[in-house]
C-alpha cells in the first residue's frame, strides 16, 4: 500500500514537471521569464528551467545556423575616411570585466547569482542593458598614440579590456587598423557585430592567435561556432586588420589576405554597435595589446 502511493506521489510529480515544462517550450514572454526566474532559485525548479534552457539552446542553433552563409563575397564601396568615426578616443569607450555588463553576465549554473536576472530575462525579452558603467575602477594603463591606443593590464587570471562604439554604426562601412600583441592570449581579438548588448550579437574571434572562429550570442545564449579555420595572426608582431560591412554582408581580412565572408539572413541582423574585445582566462599574461592608423571608412556620399 505504502509502495502504490509513493508510485502516485511519484507519478504525479513527474507528470507536473512535464506539464510545466511543456507549457514553457511553447511560450516565450517576460511573464515567463519572471516565473522561470523565481523557479530556478531552487536546485529541483532549476533542473526543470535547464531541460528548457537546452531545448531553446538546440532551437536557437538550429535557426541561426540555416540562415548563415559562408559563400565566398566581396564588397564594393568607394570608401572615403570619417573623421569623427576615425577618431578613437571621442568615438568609442573602454571597459572592464569590472562593468555591469559583464558581472551581470551569467552561463546559467546553479546557484544563478543575483545580480544574473537581467541576463536571465535576456532569454525572453530580447533586452539586456549596454550599460557601460566605466565608474568602475579600471586594473589597466590606456594611453593614446599613433591613431589609436596601447593598454596594458594587470596580471589576472581572468581579465577582459573591451571598447564599444558610442553610436550604432553605419549600415556600411570598413574598419582597419593595425595590431600588435606582445603576449599570446585566449581571445587574442574579438570583433562583436550588430551588437545591441553583449547578449545579442555575432561574434569573429582570433584565437591564440591561430584559429579564426565565428559564432553568435543571441538572446543571452552563447551559441556553438558555426565556423572554424586555421588563420595566423603572429605574436609580438604588428598586423594589419581589415573588417567590411554591407548590410547583413561581413568580409574579414587579416594581412590583406580575405580569411572569411558570412552573410546573415537580413531577418536576424539589427542595426548595432561595434565592440572589440581582448579576453584572456587561461594563465595570468596581461593584456598588452597596440592598436595603430585606426581608421573607419563609409561609403562616399552618393554611391551605392
Amino acid at each position: 500500500m505504502k509502495y502504490s502511493k509513493f508510485k502516485l506521489y511519484l507519478g504525479t510529480i513527474c507528470a507536473g514537471v512535464f506539464a510545466i515544462s511543456f507549457f514553457f517550450y511553447f511560450t516565450d514572454t517576460q511573464l515567463e521569464g519572471e516565473m522561470l526566474w523565481q523557479l530556478s532559485q531552487s536546485s529541483i525548479g532549476y533542473r526543470i528551467y535547464h531541460r528548457i534552457y537546452n531545448h531553446r539552446w538546440n532551437e536557437i542553433n538550429e535557426k541561426i545556423g540555416n540562415n548563415i552563409s559562408f559563400e565566398e563575397r566581396s564588397i564594393n564601396a568607394k570608401w572615403i575616411k570619417d573623421e569623427n568615426l576615425s577618431n578613437i578616443k571621442t568615438s568609442f569607450s573602454f571597459s572592464n570585466e569590472k562593468c555591469s555588463d559583464i558581472t551581470n553576465l551569467h552561463f546559467d549554473a546553479y546557484p544563478i547569482q543575483d545580480n544574473g536576472k537581467d541576463w536571465f530575462l535576456s532569454h525572453y525579452i530580447d533586452k539586456y542593458p549596454l550599460t557601460a558603467d566605466r565608474t568602475k575602477k579600471n586594473n589597466y594603463s590606456l594611453t593614446f598614440e599613433d591613431n589609436g591606443f596601447r593598454v596594458v593590464s594587470d596580471s589576472l587570471d581572468d581579465h577582459q579590456i573591451y571598447i564599444v562604439s558610442n553610436k550604432i554604426m553605419p549600415k556600411k562601412y570598413a574598419v582597419e587598423f593595425d595590431y600588435h600583441s606582445k603576449t599570446a592570449i585566449c581571445e587574442q581579438l574579438q570583433f562583436d557585430l550588430f551588437a545591441s548588448s553583449l547578449a545579442d550579437r555575432f561574434r569573429i574571434i582570433s584565437e591564440y592567435g591561430e584559429l579564426l572562429l565565428f559564432d553568435a550570442v543571441q538572446r543571452g545564449y552563447f551559441l556553438k561556432r558555426f565556423y572554424k579555420k586555421r588563420c595566423k595572426m603572429p605574436i609580438d608582431t604588428t598586423n594589419h586588420i581589415r573588417l567590411e560591412v554591407d548590410g547583413n554582408t561581413v568580409v574579414y581580412f587579416v594581412n590583406n589576405k580575405k580569411e572569411l565572408s558570412v552573410t546573415i539572413n537580413q531577418e536576424l541582423v539589427k542595426p548595432g554597435h561595434l565592440i572589440v574585445f581582448f579576453w584572456n582566462n587561461t594563465d595570468k599574461k596581461p593584456i598588452d595589446v597596440s592598436i595603430s592608423n585606426f581608421a573607419i571608412y563609409t561609403e562616399k556620399e552618393g554611391v551605392s
